[in-house]
């Protein structure tokens, strides 16, 4: 046994090589996994480890991240965590909480120190899934659109722990030579941007077009047939590049029945089929086949080619059985009269309120101005959201760069009521344009004289997670209750819109609640 080697016990004489994965190997990726373990974005430290075993670390986490520290008598300290957005994943499953008290001008070579016995709130981050593809995933021709593509009813289904982002685009290939590039268009760098935790590709019905005996003039995009497997292979290649740990789904095109534009049901079944099963060996992703799941289903497909509401919900079945192994249960979709009063709110019309833009959470305001909001920039104003009336709206389109519009926007509250606990919030939609829904937000509270004024920035984080619209499309309607752990009354309150249902000029919302969570008579 070689004296540098950790362990000893573990290995025995004459090793062939190393790393080796037969004996020493086995027993340490044993103990990284008692001292660690992913869950989706979430870090799991000690979920196995004896409380009477001392022992200092360092191990590598998905998402490009570092995690180092010390666990002595049961017991976790000196925990770094880089990059230092990531201690809000941390869990410390000895104590079942979020360790994360960051002492304020930390060394960047520690990137955050952790206090054990000293909790906050913890972020509630749910999984992105990133739906590519052409005009099927974008849901074109169909009825209701917005709510009855298949990315929207996956992500109903899927609940609220999942956020589905639609980027179908119309027309879109794969090849990038065809006549309408993915990787070419804005669209694939919103998604770079969206750093999906999983990505699902369905890319082909175009690629497949190509001039016929019925169809002469259609525009030739399968002669660069050669391109394809290595142009699907570059993009899974980009994704993962930004997300090693990205789960990564590929879809065998849905039939044409027979086809049109050139879209050819042969090509389809004969050739991009195999060449989408060739991708996902290559690259380890895995195989939804959607051209199986809708075949014998022309009535599904009044041009032929789009499959109409009822064909998208099959769809969204085939790739919700491949996401979780299970049958989905139906239409989550639960916007009712129930939501009405579900938050007793301590704002009221008369309250101090601040709008904001290129905001984040622990930093600085930064007050948005006429300008940013609906109409021509000076209507649809933040005090809407307190007025009582679902029928006015305040619309924000302030944005910094990196961010789409509406993002990192939000309002700070200073309530009339005085310091009070807030433990819920809830949103109410406004009256058109689903996708520009608050779908992801923050709650801060602060004490701070200065709190409502430009640059303040004494926060404490209270709540960040989905904002409670996620499966509410009907219009001027009152989202679910977000309820949060919160012992401490604010005086002013700080609420950020950290994503939108889809690609927007901006977040807008009708109503907003804050307070405590009404419990229904029994």
């Amino acid at each position: 046994t070689l004296p540098e080697e950790p362990f000893p016990a573990f290995w025995v004489h004459g090793n062939d090589y190393q790393p080796d994965e037969d004996n020493g190997g086995n027993g340490e990726n044993g103990l990284q996994q008692m001292l660690m373990q992913n869950v989706g974005r979430k870090i799991l430290l000690l979920p196995a480890w004896p409380a009477g075993w001392n022992a200092g670390f360092k191990l590598n986490a998905p998402f490009q991240t570092t995690v180092q520290g010390t666990v002595r008598n049961g017991k976790l300290s000196d925990l770094v965590v880089t990059p230092r957005d990531r201690l809000a994943d941390v869990i410390d499953m000895s104590t079942n909480r979020n360790p994360s008290t960051i002492i304020a001008n930390t060394s960047p070579a520690k990137a955050a120190i952790v206090q054990p016995e000293q909790p906050v709130a913890l972020e509630r981050q749910p999984v992105r899934v990133a739906c590519v593809g052409d005009s099927i995933v974008y849901g074109a021709n169909i009825e209701n659109r917005s709510r009855n593509n298949w990315p929207a009813v996956l992500g109903r289904w899927l609940g609220d722990n999942w956020s589905v982002r639609n980027f179908g685009l119309n027309g879109a290939t794969m090849l990038m030579k065809g006549d309408l590039p993915y990787r070419k268009q804005p669209v694939y760098s919103r998604v770079l941007e969206y750093k999906p935790d999983i990505l699902i590709i369905s890319l082909g019905g175009n690629d497949s077009k190509h001039p016929t005996d019925d169809v002469k003039d259609a525009v030739n995009n399968w002669q660069y047939e050669n391109d394809y497997v290595g142009d699907y292979k570059e993009m899974i290649a980009a994704f993962k590049a930004i997300n090693p740990a990205m789960k990564i789904y590929v879809c065998i095109p849905l039939p044409a029945y027979p086809g049109r534009w050139g879209i050819n049901d042969t090509t389809i079944r004969e050739e991009i089929a195999p060449m989408v099963r060739q991708v996902a060996k290559d690259t380890g992703a895995t195989v939804i086949d959607l051209y199986t799941a809708m075949s014998g289903k022309p009535e599904l497909f009044p041009d032929t080619v789009h499959p109409n509401a009822a064909g998208a919900q099959l769809v969204a079945t085939a790739v919700y059985r491949a996401l979780t192994g299970q049958e989905p249960s139906g239409d989550r979709t639960t916007a009712t009269a129930d939501n009405s009063d579900s938050v007793e709110s301590i704002l009221s019309p008369q309250d101090a309120i601040v709008p904001l833009k290129q905001t984040i959470k622990g930093e600085a305001n930064t007050l948005a101005v006429t300008g940013d909001f609906g109409g021509d920039g000076g209507v649809e104003l933040v005090d809407s959201i307190i007025d009582g009336n679902l029928d006015s709206k305040h619309l924000n389109k302030g944005n910094s760069d990196g961010s789409s519009p509406g993002v990192n926007t939000g309002f700070l509250i200073t309530p009339k009521a005085g310091a009070k606990i807030v433990a819920a919030i809830q949103f109410a939609t406004a009256n058109d344009s689903e996708e520009r829904d608050p779908v992801g937000i923050t709650v801060e509270g602060s004490n701070a004289e200065d709190a409502t004024k430009a640059q303040g920035s004494d926060f404490t984080l209270i709540y960040s997670g989905p904002g409670g619209l996620e499966n509410v499309l009907d219009r001027n309607h009152w989202g679910h209750t977000v309820t949060f752990t919160n012992a401490t009354a604010y005086k002013s309150y700080r609420v950020l819109i950290t994503a939108t249902r889809g690609e927007a000029s901006g977040t807008q919302y009708s109503e907003v609640r804050l307070g405590t969570a009404v419990v229904p008579a029994k």
